[in-house]
């Protein structure tokens, strides 16, 4: 692909993006074409937030996700192997269990767990 196949290629990639009713990543990834499960090998994400997304079967590996916001995220399958997660935040994801929080916890990621059931927050008002 020559330098100007690629620039008009990539800014019909980008003119989508800014075009899209969505902020989603998975949304915006199915909007121009890229694979969830093999174009974010590597993808610095850092900083973003991620919470609630749905990053099932996701593949992010070696990913930078330092610093990013992943509370409620569907992480079903993925693949979050060598993925640098210093302070990155973590709670209620799907796919996520004891071994894995122990592990990405030993990582440096943090884990803000809410209950099942918001009636059980209890808020001491001061009188």
């Amino acid at each position: 692909m020559d330098k100007e196949k690629f620039a008009q290629d990539l800014e019909a990639i980008l003119e989508q993006i800014n075009n899209a009713d969505t902020e989603e990543l998975s949304k915006l990834a199915k909007i121009t074409g890229l694979d969830l499960r093999k174009d974010f090998v590597a993808v610095d994400l850092s900083g973003e937030d991620l919470s609630g997304e749905n990053l099932k079967g996701v593949n992010l590996c070696h990913a930078n996700l330092k610093h990013a916001k992943l509370e409620g995220a569907n992480l079903e399958g993925a693949n979050l192997k060598y993925a640098k997660l210093e302070e990155a935040t973590f709670g209620n994801n799907l796919g996520i269990n004891q071994e894995l929080r122990r592990e990405f916890e030993a990582r440096g990621a943090k884990f803000i767990d809410f209950p099942e059931d918001p009636a059980s927050i209890k808020v001491l008002v001061p009188r």
